[in-house]
This record gives C-alpha cells, structure tokens and sequence, in this order.
C-alpha cells in the first residue's frame, strides 16, 4: 500500500493586488505550494510512516512545477517521492482533466489505495477537484476531514460537518481532503531540503496518460454589472417583517415574483 497526496503548485495570493480596474496584478506573486497543501503532505507523510510505507506526491502544472526548487519543496515537505506533469498548457485544461491526469499518476505511482489532498483545489476554491479524481479511480470521497489514523487492518478518519463531527472506520481505497488544521506544520530545515533533492522523482508527459480532454473551458470573463440600489430602509418594530415581505416581492426568498 502506497500513500499518494496531490498537491498544486500557483501564485501565492497574499501577494497579488486588486488595481483601480478591478483587474488582478500577480507580477509581484510567485508561484508555490499553498499552506493547505503542506498539511495534506504532513497527514500523508505520516500516514505512511505509522502503516509503514511510502507516501508519494502528485501534481499538475506548469513548466515551474518541474524546476528544481519547487520540486525540492514539495518534497522537503515529507513526501518520499514525486510524480510530475510540469507543462504551462495544463493552464488550459479544465478541472475534470486535472482530475483524471492525478487519478492516472497515482495509478502509475503503483499500489496507491489512498489518497490525500488539501482543502482547495486548483479549480478556484470549487473543492470538486478531489471528487474528480476519486470518480476516475472509482473510489468514494470524504471532504472535511480533520484526521486519520490506523486501527487494525482499517482507518479511523474524522469529518467534519455543519453541525456535527462524525467518525467513521474505513477499509478499503479512497479520496481524502482534509482541513487545514488536520496537521502541525513546521517550515522545512536545512537537512530537509539536502534530503529532498536526493529524493527520486519523475517528471511524466501527458502524451503518456491516456487523457481524455473533455469538459468545459473558459472562453471569456467579465464582472458582473452593478446594480442601482434602491435605498430603501426599514425601521421600528414591523422592519423585519417589512424586509421579509420586500424580498418575497422582489423575488429574492420565496420564488419569483
């Protein structure tokens, strides 16, 4: 049993600017692997080490996901190795082909029958990305997990819900995202990052996947166009009832108008 965590490599957003048009600056951002990310790696890291395994890495990205010092962070985050497609056309591809290409990597990673990965996803916060993958394996998906351990010849995994936090026994291949707090994460040492660059990795070309490109694509994006508001306030003790019934009236709750 091999231990497989997906990870992304993009622009870090803390560094990006908003300018006057609304447009996003992100030439000041560069790119590496989120926060999110470096906790699924630890889960997966030490996972693998308490079921005595390996935990090996996966991702889909741009040319830079292949260089040298990101590929060394990725791996000084814990993993034992790396499978990588490191081409800028993955920008282009849509979420279902990201998915299907890290659901072939881990098929191509060997004996993976779990797989871990962070809370976002490379479609834009969407989370479906996970669900996508475990789809193309046939396995099921569990968002929200704040935690895994062994039990025998199973795992005990916790999720999260609105409302409720449910523990449940797992025994057979699966998809996991996990929050962000599932992990302690510390920032790699120096013999970390000497021990990530001897580390085996293998940089795949996605004519070697049998990829199906299917799905939709973004052709055009705007913002949305801003609408007059109608100032109108409620007050005293009917304001919300008043509220209630302007929104009914305007189509907002309760159906259309």
């Amino acid at each position: 049993m091999t231990v497989a965590v997906a990870y992304k490599v993009a622009r870090n957003p803390e560094a990006a600017k908003v300018q006057d048009d609304g447009e996003i600056d992100w030439s000041n951002s560069r790119p590496t692997i989120s926060d999110d990310d470096a906790v699924a790696m630890r889960v997966a890291s030490d996972l693998a080490a308490e079921l005595g395994t390996q935990a090996v890495a996966l991702t889909v990205g741009g040319a830079i996901a292949g260089t040298g010092a990101i590929r060394k962070n990725a791996l000084a985050k814990g993993p034992d190795r790396a499978l990588i497609v490191a081409e800028d056309a993955t920008a282009e591809w849509s979420s279902t082909t990201v998915g299907q290409a890290l659901a072939l990597l881990a098929q191509r990673a060997g004996d993976v029958n779990l797989l871990i990965t962070g809370p976002g996803s490379i479609d834009e916060g969407a989370r479906v990305v996970p669900a996508l993958i475990a789809a193309h394996l046939g396995w099921p998906c569990f968002q929200d997990i704040s935690s895994v351990r062994k039990e025998g010849e199973a795992l005990i995994i916790t999720q999260e819900l609105p409302g409720e936090r449910r523990t449940l026994k797992l025994t057979g291949p699966a998809v996991l995202a996990v929050t962000s707090d599932a992990a302690e994460v510390s920032m790699p040492g120096m013999r970390d990052i000497l021990s990530a660059g001897k580390k085996p990795f293998e940089v795949v070309a996605s004519e070697e996947l049998d990829l199906s490109f299917t799905g939709a694509t973004p052709v055009a994006r705007r913002r949305p166009e801003e609408k007059d508001r109608k100032h109108i306030v409620f007050s005293g003790a009917q304001a919300d009832a008043q509220l209630a019934d302007a929104l009914v009236a305007d189509g907002v709750i309760g159906g259309s108008k």
